[in-house]
């Protein structure tokens, strides 16, 4: 009897155990696989053209969610107009944010998390959502929220590195640039191929050259850059030898369409972005293989300074506004465009993804767009990152600064930065109010 009463009591145990795996299984099966059907008819996301929703969601989307339409706001910098943007309302995401109705999704450079954030426009996300993500970038999501609540998730980091033309170097007889080189050898390397029938080199994200250095571009207690310091004359030194190349040239031909033609040795910036901004290699790729340039990738230059540090890393992210119609429905598409199979899909297009099981991705990224068959592995250096100085959240502002030759990029941010501080906090009181 006691015998019969302890194989009973097993079983019981074995049940609920076997029960808990299944629970489990099922869990991991809803976070891979939502539901196929959403709620509402129609579904709001504002999108960052850095990454094009056309490329990396549109019809991945439509065809998981065949009953709802999607109507995608991409958000995009105004038209230069001279250096200086007139203000800080100069993104129109923020003017979207200011004044038109809340989108039930958002993707968004992962810049403006903390001025979303201190103007309440996130909703906080549970943690189960973050699970499957890399744990250090959750922590650093968390970080950024004085109260370490989540506030949104990273649909991808956006690959950044230099890339050269084939042709040129042949033909000047010049040795291609290799991974690791600082940015003293790529200008000689540029120095090296300086012609008047090519353009030596272009660098597109000054703000990613600037985060190596952990400098500092604004102190708001002195209002002033420390002109001094190493960090500035590093970078003093860069801006000084570029405007050599940019005036054999002139400034507004070092982006990717001069490399797209074939007409530019090197570039050095992100595989995708937007054309008026923060130009990414993908969007070029009819000119690429029109004009059947051979090229290929190295790692993006470092500072020979003992920390030989990679940019910090451009994120995108995904939250979900506060205000949100459809927040149910706004998490079953947030849960998908993060789970293996969509990211899976990004990675094979060129979007680094940031899951925990990432590793796995990286023999097939880049396979099904423009990279395929190029030195994709230089995107995945192993060395540390360096920090993004809070003033870059005025990104197009920033940019425009540092590749001007018209002024000295410190008296442009002693003059301008605490004018765009002062109104940052103003449009976040502004944004407070409307709750």
């Amino acid at each position: 009897m006691e015998r019969r009463s302890r194989l009973s009591l097993l079983m019981i145990i074995l049940l609920l155990l076997l029960s808990a795996c299944d629970m489990s299984r099922d869990a991991q099966h809803d976070l891979e696989h939502p539901d196929e059907k959403l709620i509402t008819e129609k579904l709001v996301i504002w999108w960052d053209e850095g990454i094009p929703h056309r490329l990396f969601a549109a019809e991945a989307l439509e065809q998981r969610f065949a009953n709802t339409r999607f109507e995608y706001h991409p958000f995009k910098p105004p038209p230069p107009q001279g250096l200086i943007p007139p203000n800080y309302m100069a993104p129109n995401l923020l003017e979207m944010m200011r004044s038109e109705p809340s989108p039930d999704l958002i993707v968004f450079d992962t810049r403006f998390l903390s001025l979303m954030i201190e103007a309440e426009y996130l909703d906080p996300i549970p943690d189960m959502y973050g699970l499957e993500i890399d744990y250090d970038i959750i922590t650093e999501f968390r970080s950024i929220a004085p109260d370490l609540t989540l506030y949104a998730l990273p649909l991808g980091r956006v690959a950044e590195g230099l890339f050269y033309n084939k042709a040129i170097f042949d033909e000047m007889r010049v040795p291609y640039p290799k991974d690791g080189m600082t940015w003293v050898e790529i200008m000689e390397l540029a120095a090296a191929l300086k012609s008047d029938r090519y353009k030596s080199i272009g660098i597109a994200v000054y703000d990613s050259l600037v985060s190596q250095l952990s400098l500092r571009l604004h102190d708001s207690g002195e209002e002033r850059v420390d002109e001094d310091s190493e960090q500035w004359k590093r970078l003093m030194w860069i801006l000084n030898t570029m405007k050599d190349f940019q005036e054999h040239h002139g400034v507004n031909d070092f982006l990717m369409s001069s490399f797209s033609v074939g007409d530019t040795a090197m570039v050095i910036g992100p595989v995708s972005g937007g054309k008026e901004f923060r130009p990414g290699l993908l969007s070029y790729e009819s000119n690429l293989r029109l004009y059947d340039v051979d090229w290929d990738i190295v790692t993006f230059p470092v500072f020979d300074d003992g920390q030989r540090l990679q940019p910090a890393s451009q994120m995108m992210g995904i939250g979900i506004p506060s205000r949100s119609e459809n927040k149910e429905d706004a998490y079953k598409v947030m849960r998908y465009l993060l789970s293996h199979e969509a990211q899976l899909d990004n990675s094979r297009k060129g979007l680094i993804s940031l899951r925990s099981d990432a590793e796995g991705f990286r023999e097939e990224f880049g396979s099904s767009s423009l990279l395929a068959g190029k030195s994709v592995s230089s995107f995945f250096s192993e060395s540390p990152r360096g920090v993004r100085d809070p003033v870059f959240e005025f990104v197009f502002y920033t940019n425009r600064a540092l590749k001007s030759n018209v002024s000295p990029a410190a008296t442009i941010f002693r003059q301008h930065t605490a004018k765009l501080m002062n109104e940052r906090e103003q449009f976040v009181e502004e944004m407070r109010s409307k709750f």
